[in-house]
């Protein structure tokens, strides 16, 4: 499979912004964490942060997101892991290059994407804040509040 670490960054990067899974879970996510639930396909996953409290994350899987997915499939089946994953600080760098080339002036990290999904793909789109909180996989609501503030203030910047 040709794909760069450009490529892979971006596939990562944009796989988050329509799920909102973290890159460290990313690289645990397996074929047997799709799951399907009267036609509709879920990502589900114990969050790496939950593992104390047991809490699961419940995510449906966007058609952006599957679109990726099925990008890889020879890697899935090769390996049985959903992507090919970078570890945090290649992944953030790939990003920085990226955003540079694009002439993005702002600083780029994967957990942009994070805020991304929780905010222009949940909230703005009336996702209620405690179908987020189990989404994200968040043990307390006041962890997801804060994708909430943001989400007024982007409104309020709209005005």
């Amino acid at each position: 499979e040709k794909n760069t670490g450009y490529e892979k960054a971006m596939d990562l990067f944009l796989f988050s912004c329509f799920t909102g899974v973290r890159s460290g879970d990313i690289r645990l996510l397996n074929l047997d964490n799709i799951v399907n639930r009267q036609g509709v396909q879920f990502l589900e996953y114990y969050p790496t942060k939950n593992k104390k409290t047991k809490t699961k994350a419940i995510l449906p899987l966007r058609k952006e997101a599957k679109l990726i997915l099925k990008k890889h499939k020879a890697f899935q089946e090769a390996t049985n892991k959903l992507l090919p994953a970078l570890t945090n600080q290649p992944l953030n760098r790939y990003l920085k290059e990226i955003a540079g080339l694009a002439r993005i002036n702002k600083d780029v990290t994967f957990h942009v994407a994070r805020h991304t999904y929780a905010v222009s793909y949940s909230l703005d789109e009336g996702v209620p804040i405690e179908v987020l909180q189990v989404r994200l996989g968040h043990t307390e609501i006041k962890h997801t509040q804060v994708y909430a503030k943001i989400s007024i203030i982007n409104q309020l910047n709209y005005l």
